[in-house]
C-alpha cells in the first residue's frame, strides 16, 4: 500500500528533491506545501501517514505545525527537519510535537529514505 506524506518546506527546491527522490526510491506519493498554513489546511482535510515538516518557516513554525498535528492526527508519526539543529529544539520537537526523529539539513536523501522506511513503513521499490 502506498504511504501518503506530507512535506512542509517553504524552500521549493528542497521540497521537490526530497519529494522525487522519495517518490523514486519508495512506495510513497509526496504532497509538498510551502508553509505550515498550508500544511495544516491539508491535515484537516485527510490524514497522511508520515508529516516531514521544516522548522524555519515564515508564520507558523514547523514546532508549531507538530503540535497541531498531533491534536488532530495523533496516531501519524511526525519528523521535524532544520538547518538550525539545536538541542533544546529537539527536546521541544520530541516532547511538545511528539516527533518521532530529528533531522538536520541537509540530510543524504538516502538517510531521509531510511527514516521514511523505519518510520512510517515505507517500503522500497528496488
Amino acid at each position: 500500500m502506498t504511504k501518503r506524506i506530507l512535506l512542509v518546506d517553504d524552500e521549493a527546491d528542497v521540497a521537490s528533491a526530497m519529494r522525487l527522490y522519495l517518490e523514486e526510491e519508495l512506495d510513497v506519493k509526496v504532497e509538498t506545501v510551502k508553509s505550515s498554513r498550508l500544511g495544516l489546511e491539508l491535515l484537516h482535510e485527510r490524514p497522511f501517514d508520515l508529516i516531514l515538516v521544516d522548522f524555519r518557516m515564515p508564520g507558523m513554525t514547523g514546532l508549531e505545525l507538530l503540535r497541531r498535528a498531533k491534536d488532530l492526527w495523533p496516531e501519524v508519526p511526525r519528523v521535524m527537519i532544520t538547518a538550525h539543529p539545536d538541542p533544546r529544539l529537539a527536546k521541544a520537537a520530541e516532547t511538545e510535537g511528539k516527533a518521532a526523529r530529528f533531522l538536520g539539513k541537509p540530510i543524504a536523501p538516502p538517510d531521509l529514505a531510511a527514516v521514511v522506511v523505519e518510520v512510517a513503513g515505507a517500503r522500497r521499490r528496488r
